[in-house]
């Protein structure tokens, strides 16, 4: 099962900060990441940079305190959120296994930015109103949000070939040409380019590129002293370790040497998820 990572490095939270991930229900672990919360312990008297990664999934975004909700569509680069005053943001990561179900097939116009729910949900967002109730404990507000994607990914199964395309990817840990997806499930180049870009938003190649950076994080999680940057670069499937370094500064924002440094700007640590 694909582990999306979004921070790596437990130094750097911000003082006034707090993040947690709650994991979902077995049922829905196919679909589901996990479900965030970030929190502001007292109001942020000056801007705080979040920065969000490409993971190859989506996300619905409920700003409890302004009361928005928006779904943030796959993303191909590193984005810095600016957060000042009171943050209380509640997240649900879906995995990119979810997205026929989620899309329908139509994600080209949420790639790489975001959309407020009603415009793609209308009254199927409706059970957020119940999540969005002041005084719910982060496990209340997953409990509510899981009675309804429950309904939803019943009544819609998971997609077994594009499921076992994504898991493909993931296995080659992203090292892995469109042409061998393509001779592998005996299909068309063409065709796992129209599927990708319809179901994601991206091309799959983009796609594959992601799931390669995400294997460079989990490296760089799990390493303890040196690292050795010509082997990680041949390990994740990169031409040498300048083409490492520019592709990993285009997804992150920073070079991988001043990120283990310690030098990139403040950003939320990734917990152990809790149990639902």
């Amino acid at each position: 099962m694909y582990v999306p990572i979004q921070f790596i490095d437990s130094r750097l939270l911000h003082p006034q900060l707090s993040y947690r991930e709650i994991t979902p229900s077995v049922p829905l672990q196919v679909f589901v990441a996990c479900y965030w919360f970030l929190d502001s312990v007292s109001p942020l008297q000056e801007i705080v940079p979040h920065r969000v990664l490409p993971d190859g999934c989506v996300d619905i975004l409920l700003d409890l305190s302004a009361g928005e909700t928006h779904f943030v569509g796959v993303m191909s680069e590193a984005d810095m959120v600016p957060m000042i005053g009171e943050v209380h943001l509640m997240g649900i990561r879906f995995l990119p296994h979810s997205l026929p179900v989620l899309l329908k097939g139509d994600a080209g116009f949420v790639a790489n930015g975001m959309v407020q729910l009603g415009e793609i949900w209308g009254q199927r967002a409706a059970f957020l109103e119940e999540v969005s109730i002041p005084g719910l404990s982060a496990e209340q507000k997953v409990k509510a949000t899981e009675r309804a994607l429950l309904t939803w990914f019943i009544q819609d199964a998971a997609d077994s070939r594009w499921s076992a395309l994504l898991n493909l990817i993931t296995e080659k840990k992203g090292i892995v040409s469109i042409a061998e997806l393509a001779d592998y499930y005996t299909v068309s180049e063409r065709h796992i380019s129209r599927t990708f870009k319809s179901l994601m938003g991206i091309t799959a190649k983009e796609y594959t590129n992601i799931i390669r950076f995400q294997s460079v994080l989990h490296y760089l999680k799990m390493s303890r002293g040196h690292i050795n940057w010509s082997d990680l670069s041949v390990d994740t499937g990169y031409y040498d370790q300048s083409h490492l370094i520019n592709e990993f500064k285009k997804r992150y924002g920073i070079t991988p040497g001043r990120l283990i440094a310690g030098e990139c700007p403040l950003f939320p640590i990734q917990s152990p998820p809790a149990p639902l």
